[in-house]
């Protein structure tokens, strides 16, 4: 598959929760369907589709969309864009959660998104939004299940997962075992990627720089 990824594996991307995780996620979406011909399914958990829709057509008019004022902006002619771009190549499904979700009704949409809609990549966004339970064993279950469906279905699924607190005197210093609930996040996961970042930092080039770390890569 393009950009590095395979079927029936799970990529888990580790996110501090001020580092603008979405941003990211919303780039590799837009990437997907901008630069190659992979069907993307998108659930998340904490996004409406209201603000999913106007942070991917930030993205594809260059412009950063949440500080604009609506009375600046010519609302018909950014519907026709995403009418006529992004919506038209018909590469994109989103799963409305309705609020919260348990986790049948997670496995039930994983299917409707791989078997029903032919998505090649999913993204759950974040796991511990899917996951009702902060106990161990429900995380282990999670991802056991997420995997067997991953290859059952032949998708790529891509898992956001929040971190635990870093270092104060050094945000960057993180491990896959920071990752917030069980080990067993990172030990199903096939590739992990660890995201951090130094918004404190007095130098506006660092306090702005994302630091990107695969820190597990089974291939």
């Amino acid at each position: 598959m393009n950009g590095g990824m395979e079927r029936g594996e799970i990529t888990v991307i580790g996110a501090l929760t001020s580092i603008g995780k979405s941003t990211i996620i919303n780039n590799v979406v837009y990437h997907l369907i901008e630069n190659t011909s992979l069907k993307v399914g998108v659930m998340y958990l904490e996004a409406t589709k209201r603000e999913v829709v106007r942070d991917l057509l930030s993205l594809d008019a260059g412009v950063n969309l949440r500080v604009k004022n609506r009375s600046d902006l010519n609302m018909d002619d950014l519907k026709n864009r995403f009418m006529q771009g992004l919506a038209k190549k018909d590469q994109l499904v989103y799963v409305d959660h309705n609020g919260s979700i348990t986790n049948d009704k997670i496995f039930d949409k994983l299917n409707y998104l791989a078997k029903a809609e032919g998505c090649d990549v999913i993204i759950i966004d974040p796991l511990q939004a899917a996951v009702n339970s902060s106990d161990n064993t429900a995380v282990i279950d999670f991802m056991d299940t997420v995997l067997k469906y991953a290859k059952e279905t032949d998708t790529c699924i891509i898992i956001v997962s929040h971190m635990k607190k870093p270092s104060d005197e050094n945000p960057h210093a993180v491990t896959e075992y920071q990752l917030l609930g069980s080990s067993s996040i990172n030990q199903i996961a096939f590739n992990t990627l660890l995201i951090s970042r130094d918004k404190m930092n007095p130098c506006p080039i660092k306090k702005s720089a994302t630091k990107l770390q695969l820190v597990k890569c089974r291939r």
